[in-house]
């Protein structure tokens, strides 16, 4: 499937909506599939200067161990009884 290139420094014309008691912006689908988002995505919108940008949502720990395969996985280490005060 060809999927057009766009031109980010142009911009692309989109206007805010009302949706409940926020404002939504709805992008076009050409420029989500450019940067690999589909709906559902993770994102995070940041002010810098007079600029807000979306970007890509950070993965949670849990969401990185969790695709981690057993192989991969170290072997847990005894480090023997504790010996301080140290929280187990």
């Amino acid at each position: 499937m060809y999927i057009p290139r766009m031109e980010l420094e142009a911009g692309v014309p989109v206007t805010l909506q009302k949706w409940g008691n926020s404002i939504g912006v709805r992008l076009p689908k050409p420029m989500l599939e450019q940067v690999g988002l589909k709906e559902g995505a993770q994102v995070d919108v940041v002010v810098e200067g007079d600029h807000l940008v979306i970007r890509r949502g950070r993965p949670k720990l849990a969401d990185l161990l969790a695709r981690c395969k057993p192989e991969n996985r170290p072997d847990p280490i005894d480090f023997g009884p504790p010996v301080g005060r140290e929280i187990i």
